[in-house]
């Protein structure tokens, strides 16, 4: 918008006052197409940004309902299911990956597995450092018995977000599970990853 009003600010001064100090008719043309090529990036950008503005607005209940269970609520199959649909809608309006993966989440308190296995990886996709994300999908992978695909998962989730406090409890309990499935690496992150809960549960 301030760039929109700036460039009708230019165009009024070249009609008006620029024209009474004796500007050329080339200057005036410059200015005028100065104005018009400000107010075409304004609405270029102001295009672009709606989406991403009603995606955000479309996750909110979704992500409103997520946070609920998440502090103890009971939420019904339901509100489950319009709060994985609002959250895949946003996802497509948006891009956002956050949102499918939250999609995902849902799809998986409903018991739709598959569904929400293609959920976090299209999330995954777009936002590939969360560790959120990558660690559902190990368990989802261990539940469809991909035993090393459920590692190779658990690794990403792991290297991309080590210290994650939710997350880090249910990552160790899954780490056991996969245990005779991981490399050295993964065991090297999993052995540093009781250590870091470890040192954090000292703290409280």
């Amino acid at each position: 918008m301030v760039t929109i009003t700036a460039a009708i600010m230019i165009t009024t001064l070249s009609e008006n006052g620029l024209s009474k100090n004796g500007l050329s008719n080339g200057g005036r043309w410059r200015l005028r197409m100065a104005a018009v090529s400000a107010i075409a990036l304004s609405l270029l950008l102001l295009a672009l940004g709606l989406p991403r503005l009603a995606g955000g607005l479309m996750a909110l209940p979704g992500s409103a309902t997520l946070w609920a269970m998440h502090e103890g609520e009971a939420v019904p199959p339901e509100a489950m299911a319009s709060a994985a649909e609002g959250l895949a809608r946003s996802a497509r309006w948006s891009g956002n990956g956050l949102s499918d993966i939250e999609s995902g989440y849902a799809l998986m308190m409903l018991g739709a597995y598959e569904e929400s296995r293609a959920a976090t990886l299209r999330g995954l996709a777009a936002a590939p450092g969360n560790p959120n994300g990558w660690a559902r999908l190990s368990w989802l992978r261990l539940k469809r018995g991909d035993r090393a695909g459920a590692a190779s998962a658990l690794r990403l989730s792991l290297l991309s977000g080590a210290v994650t406090p939710d997350l880090m409890e249910s990552r160790l309990q899954l780490g056991l599970q996969l245990f005779p499935s991981l490399d050295p690496d993964t065991t090297a992150l999993l052995q540093r990853q009781f250590r870091l809960l470890s040192a954090l549960n000292a703290r409280r």
